[in-house]
């Protein structure tokens, strides 16, 4: 009886794996051609922003949301690209005897990273001696597997150095099966389409970075330079800066900032505000009741300033 169940458990498992398999071709069939889709919207945003570059200029604002419009698709493409990876990879079997990790390491544009060095380190990002490492293959994947647990402190990350680690935070422990994944950031080569040789037209340095970006002109649609723009993420009981640009000579400010400046509070969108502030530091724009909810990875916010009256001028007494 006992070799009965034994058998059945196995053919339930052996279909079960066939059913995942299955599901992750399928997935994966999915999602390439939501990339080959997402190649020819790009293709079609930049015809759009090359033809309203010609007619507008490069500081018109049609013209400078288009070109966001480009870097938002180039992070959702970076992101297609990383999933279909992830799909392409068997899940490996759990040891009795070992730890088990796998994962991988990806670049800034969520290309995998071949031949990187992956190994232990304490959760305060210190490396972890006389521990097992390994290689990542062609596509960033890599296993790691731990037999010496004991030796390991409660809580550990996977990284390929002190500056790189994953996010997650791992607990050792023999028979199990963890992921991870490792992100290399660092600067990319800046789309073309997204900022034109001599053009301030600003985009993301990062695909991790989160970017606010905009124009601030007068009453008469003149960009103004040298303003202090401090972006705000309003949250319940405070206010959180995420940081300070200031404006070129065209009246254009960009801000770049983290996931995390904004998401210790369980948020995955910030809202937006704009204070800005200009050359001798008086206040001139308070953005708090215009505040852009749910904001996107790039987002545009551009500002008008009303005419400022002279302050130094009476008013004229009508005459009886």
């Amino acid at each position: 009886m006992r070799e009965k169940e034994r058998s059945a458990a196995t053919n339930i498992k052996d279909e079960l794996e066939k059913s995942f398999s299955e599901f992750d071709r399928q997935r994966a069939d999915g999602l390439e051609s939501l990339l080959a889709f997402q190649a020819s919207q790009t293709a079609a945003d930049e015809r759009n922003f090359a033809r309203l570059r010609r007619k507008y200029g490069a500081n018109h604002s049609l013209v400078r949301e288009a070109a966001a419009k480009i870097g938002t698709g180039g992070i959702f493409t970076a992101d297609l690209k990383r999933e279909i990876t992830k799909t392409q990879t068997t899940t490996p079997e759990a040891k009795a005897d070992a730890w088990t990790i796998y994962g991988y390491v990806f670049d800034a544009r969520n290309d995998g990273v071949d031949g990187a060095d992956v190994s232990f380190f304490d959760e305060q990002g210190e490396p972890l001696p006389r521990t097992e490492k390994t290689k990542t293959d062609k596509k960033g994947f890599f296993l790691l597997r731990a037999t010496n647990v004991k030796n390991l402190p409660a809580s550990v990350r996977i990284g390929v150095s002190a500056e790189f680690l994953s996010d997650k935070i791992l607990a050792p422990g023999l028979g199990e099966l963890d992921y991870a994944e490792i992100t290399i950031a660092g600067e990319v080569e800046e789309d073309p389409h997204c900022e034109p040789a001599g053009d301030p037209i600003p985009t993301g340095q990062n695909f991790s970075d989160w970017m606010v970006t905009g124009k601030v002109t007068d009453s008469r649609g003149a960009g103004i330079s040298n303003l202090r723009v401090r972006v705000f993420n309003r949250v319940l009981n405070s206010d959180d800066a995420l940081g300070v640009a200031e404006t070129d000579a065209n009246g254009v400010y960009r801000l770049t900032f983290t996931k995390k400046q904004f998401s210790d509070f369980g948020e995955n969108c910030p809202e937006l505000y704009l204070i800005i502030k200009d050359a001798a530091g008086k206040q001139i724009f308070d953005g708090k009741r215009e505040s852009k909810t749910k904001a996107g990875r790039i987002e545009l916010i551009d500002v008008r300033l009303k005419e400022q009256k002279n302050e130094t001028e009476k008013p004229k007494r009508k005459k009886r």
